[in-house]
């Protein structure tokens, strides 16, 4: 409930530093072409946010209709590792539209949607996905992550072979939380950005796109 009532495609759209603009940008191109940027998504939130983001972007900036707009989308690999509270229109007849309010049944069909590992095999089948997202020879970008241990162990992420690069915003960890981040990663290295550097000044400052 408290999800959806955030969601608000003014308050989308409202912020002039708002990372998903300065990446969208990164990744423009012609609208035959954007399916093909090299990139994919991890996510551990429940929200729609991203997904909406780009739907109406690309819609705007190319004159595209929402069903044009989806199979481009189809291509651009976004995994929720715990779930979501649903699909954007566009991606599903039946999607709940990007709005504040909501019927009961709404919500019980958002919360269907979201995964409480509790079990081996669910657990399994919910990251198994992951590792093709991040082969070997990939770069690795953590934005806003919390670096829970167990949500990191269960990436299975390649640090062995040091063919990965991998780097991660790290706006308010202490010196000691750092340290034990860039421990986890061993043999491999992280790059952590600077104390204070939120998200979007994380990618315009270490990540070349």
């Amino acid at each position: 409930m408290i999800l959806i009532q955030r969601e608000s495609i003014p308050t989308l759209f409202s912020s002039g530093s708002d990372w998903y603009q300065y990446l969208f940008q990164r990744m423009n191109s012609s609208f035959a072409d954007f399916e093909h940027n090299k990139i994919a998504f991890v996510m551990f939130n429940y929200d729609r946010s991203l997904e909406q983001y780009l739907s109406l972007t690309l819609q705007n900036s190319y004159g595209k209709t929402e069903d044009e707009v989806s199979t481009v989308l189809a291509n651009i690999k976004i995994q929720h590792v715990h779930g979501s509270i649903g699909k954007v229109p566009g991606q599903e007849s039946t999607a709940r539209e990007y709005r504040p309010t909501f019927s009961p049944e709404e919500i019980r069909d958002a919360a269907e949607g979201i995964r409480i590992i509790s079990e081996p095999m669910q657990e399994k089948e919910s990251f198994a996905p992951v590792a093709d997202l991040m082969p070997t020879g990939s770069r690795t970008i953590f934005l806003g992550s919390g670096f829970l241990q167990a949500n990191f162990q269960r990436l299975n992420l390649d640090l062995a072979s040091g063919q990965n690069s991998f780097i991660a915003s790290a706006h308010d960890f202490t010196e000691l939380e750092r340290k034990e981040i860039e421990q986890w990663f061993k043999p491999s290295q992280i790059v952590l950005a600077r104390r204070g550097w939120k998200t979007l000044q994380c990618l315009r400052e270490m990540i070349s796109l």
